[in-house]
Order: structure tokens, then sequence, then C-alpha cells
């Protein structure tokens, strides 16, 4: 596979594919009314646990975490992830912890993800953290495939740095590319987010300017929800607090949001609060308050 065109100065073919994790998983309704995870396949150091009905505000939500048994992400490694929804199936997929990126004297980690939601399925993707830490290297694709009927909740929260160690905006890059299509192949939408803060002044105001932590969120869902999503959500600008920006997607496709914080938990709670409002306006219940330990 030939790297993106920004990865290329990194790459380094005699660490590339140290590590292959992958990860299958398919949900979809039984006979018997029930939604599943009827399909799983996935190899080491990736982990997933059984599906759980723990959300006492939506008990037929199976929910699923994602681990892993290989520390942190190095150079040279390299991640596949597929997910399918079939017609009508819902998913609440997370992380068990951070991820961390860690310092890599060759090559880069590649993660790629395709997700595909058929008729009226829902799915919510909330990871834990990305934390970037010095001389971090990542590249991050995702595909997604979905019915106009469907809705997906999609986040990806980064953080600059281990701050608290003195280590803020000393990772070499951050490649995130997002591209959403109909199952007929109509394009929809491209996101793509790249950093290089050696490259860029990442602290000047209109960028990051006093903000550590930012997550990206991908609403896809159906005009008429997401018309009611946006009445919902406020736009804000706190200099000490969070800022947080939400906007249309193009072809209706959905909503798109920005959120930028100081600290991991604040921006983790928003981003939870707008999983709520997406979860109240397109299912019609509420999202239950998080676990004390996460």
């Amino acid at each position: 596979m030939t790297p993106p065109r920004e990865m290329l100065p990194y790459a380094d073919p005699r660490v590339a594919g140290r590590t292959h994790g992958a990860l299958e998983m398919r949900f979809e309704v039984a006979c018997d009314g029930r939604n599943i995870l009827s399909h799983l396949s996935r190899r080491a150091p990736t982990i997933v646990q059984q599906a759980l009905y723990f959300d006492p505000l939506w008990p037929e939500l199976p929910c699923v975490y994602v681990l892993s048994a290989g520390g942190p992400n190095l150079g040279g490694d390299r991640y596949r992830q597929q997910i399918e929804l079939r017609a009508g199936a819902c998913a609440h997929i997370s992380t068990g912890a951070a991820t961390k990126i860690a310092e890599m004297p060759a090559d880069y980690s590649l993660l790629t993800t395709h997700l595909r939601l058929a008729d009226n399925a829902y799915a919510e993707w909330l990871p834990e953290p990305t934390i970037l830490c010095r001389h971090a290297r990542l590249c991050s694709t995702t595909h997604i495939d979905i019915s106009p009927t469907a809705t997906l909740f999609l986040s990806e929260i980064y953080m600059a740095g281990r701050k608290h160690r003195g280590e803020l905006w000393e990772f070499d890059i951050l490649s995130a590319r997002t591209t959403a299509s109909r199952p007929d192949g109509q394009p929809l939408m491209v996101d793509h987010l790249l950093v290089e803060p050696a490259n860029d002044d990442v602290r000047r105001v209109g960028v990051m300017h006093r903000y550590d932590v930012w997550a990206c969120v991908m609403i896809l869902t159906p005009p008429s929800a997401a018309n009611r999503i946006y009445e919902c959500v406020e736009s804000r600008f706190e200099p000490d607090g969070v800022a947080v920006g939400l906007s249309h997607l193009p072809c209706e496709a959905g909503l798109v949001a920005r959120i930028a914080g100081r600290e991991s938990a604040e921006v983790k709670r928003v981003v939870r609060q707008l999983c709520g409002v997406v979860r109240r306006e397109v299912r019609g219940c509420d999202m239950p308050d998080e676990f004390p330990w996460r």
C-alpha cells in the first residue's frame, strides 16, 4: 500500500507492518427481535469484549468495548477495522482506555476503518481520547458507507501530548481523513485534518490558542433529524472552558462538530452531551450518566 502523500517523509519499509491488528464486527436484528453482535473476528493485539446490555435507558442496545493488548501504538503498526450494521440494527462502541501514540524513531502508525450502515441502522462511536506523545506519527483513514435513513455518531478526541508531564504539541504529524458515501456510491463528504506542529503556529488565535484537547464529531443522519439537532445545540466560545462549533455537511449528509478545551474531561463531557442530543432526537431516549471511573 502506497503511503498517503503527507506520510511519505516518514515511511520506512524496514519497520512498516510490524504489528497487524484487525477487527471485523457485524450487528444485526436476530429472528427474535434482539439486537446482537452476530459476527466477530479479531487479530491480536486487538481484543473485543462480548456485547453487553448495561444501558438502563436503552436496554436493547448492545455495547462493545475495543481493547488492545499491545500497549501504545508504535512506528510500523498497522490496524484495520471493519464494522457493519445491518438493517434496523443498533450499537454503541467505545474503547476501554485512552490510545497512546508513542514516540516513533521510524515510520508511522496507520489505522484504517470502514463503517457500513444499512437502512434505519443507528451507531454511536465514542472512544476514549487519543494521546499524541512526543514525535508521534499517526495516519487515520475512515470511510463511511451509510444509508440515507441510518444515523452514525462518530467522534474522535485528540490530546496534544501528556500535558502534566510538560509535553505539548511535540508530536510530528496527525493525518485524519474521513470520507462518506451512499451505498450506491454517491459521494457525500470529505474531511481531512492535518496537524504538523513544527510547521505551523498552532497556538495562534483562530487555530488552537490556549486549547490542548480537541474533538472531531461527524453526525450522519437524515436531514429532518439533522435540523432538529442543529436547533438544540448552541455554538459557543469560552476562553477558560470549551469552544463548540456545529455546521451542516454537504449533500444533506448531516452535521459536523468541532470541540476544543483545555482538559480532556470537559471535552469528553461535551461530546457525550452532544451524543445525548442525537440519541434523543433520533431514537427518543436519553443518554445515561457516564460511569464515574471513565
